[in-house]
């Protein structure tokens, strides 16, 4: 079974809209996780790390407008500007002051914006398998940004995705694998989240609009201590049933990041490309684009360690 997180789950009212979040732990090392992109895509992405993470601080897994319970259509959004500047009221509405931030894929794109914009806001920044950082985007179109295809998401084509991470030692088996591919097409169901995401998709995918967002700019003059993750693939399949597991991140920035790296060795002195975060902190994994899935402990232990 997945874990039971409703419990946690709370609705604040912001500029937005209402806004669902899961919140787990106390005290006054507040740490909020943004998700990723895509109608499907809601908080529960973190359920497999989330209740673990809450060792080490006061946790906020946060529905961004647009996405999962939290209103999912308004009228000017969601845009970049509407996303982040939520993130940020989330933080002034709760007293939080400044926070550690953990994203998963366009989670830190969002992350890393704020933290450019509002650097008194975030305190520790950490990067899962970020978008933001190639001038195209992943699959070359908006759709390939949308990670779906024209049509709405079935459970088989959802479970396709999932299978990526059905490798030897992921939490993520089979059984757990379709429980969430059902979970993830039921968000994808909510009255008006197929289009939803329209605005938003379009500033990712349409060239023109994209390069205002880019992250490369932005990096060097990010000053928050900051730890980057991804997944340079090499995880095993279970079996001969799922061909595309263990194949590695398929989304920004790969696969240009991980070639990079390994031909510089890791000195990121001698890199290419205008990634670099002064004095970040590079850790990649062996797994693909959802490494919170399939090393879920390593992950906990790496993040847990750095917003302590």
């Amino acid at each position: 079974m997945l874990p039971d997180l409703s419990k946690y789950e709370k609705y604040v009212e912001l500029t937005a809209g209402k806004i669902r979040y899961y919140e787990i732990g106390s005290g006054d090392n507040h740490t909020l996780l943004l998700h990723g992109n895509g109608i499907m895509t809601s908080a529960d992405t973190f359920q497999f790390v989330m209740e673990d993470l809450a060792k080490y601080g006061h946790i906020y897994a946060i529905d961004m407008p647009g996405y999962g319970k939290s209103e999912r259509q308004m009228p000017y959004g969601p845009t970049f500007d509407i996303v982040v500047d939520s993130i940020r009221e989330f933080i002034d509405v709760f007293g939080l002051g400044s926070a550690n931030i953990v994203g998963h894929s366009a989670g830190p794109w969002y992350a890393a914006i704020l933290a450019y914009q509002s650097p008194e806001r975030v305190k520790k920044l950490v990067m899962i398998g970020s978008a933001g950082m190639n001038v195209s985007p992943a699959g070359g179109s908006r759709v390939g940004i949308q990670g779906m295809s024209p049509n709405m998401p079935t459970f088989e084509s959802t479970l396709a995705g999932v299978s990526q991470s059905f490798v030897e030692g992921s939490s993520l088996t089979p059984e757990l694998g379709k429980e969430m591919a059902q979970q993830m097409v039921d968000y994808a169901s909510v009255p008006g989240g197929r289009d939803s995401l329209n605005p938003i998709l379009d500033q990712m995918g349409v060239p023109e609009a994209r390069r205002y967002y880019l992250l490369q700019r932005m990096f060097p003059h990010i000053k928050c201590p900051t730890l980057v993750i991804w997944g340079m693939g090499g995880g095993k399949p279970i079996s001969d049933e799922w061909p595309e597991a263990g194949k590695g991140d398929t989304m920004d920035p790969f696969p240009t990041w991980t070639d990079e790296w390994e031909k510089i060795g890791g000195d990121l002195s001698k890199s290419s490309k205008p990634w670099t975060i002064p004095g970040a902190k590079y850790v990649p994994l062996k797994s693909g684009h959802n490494v919170h899935w399939e090393q879920p402990d390593e992950v906990v232990k790496l993040v847990g360690e750095f917003i302590a």
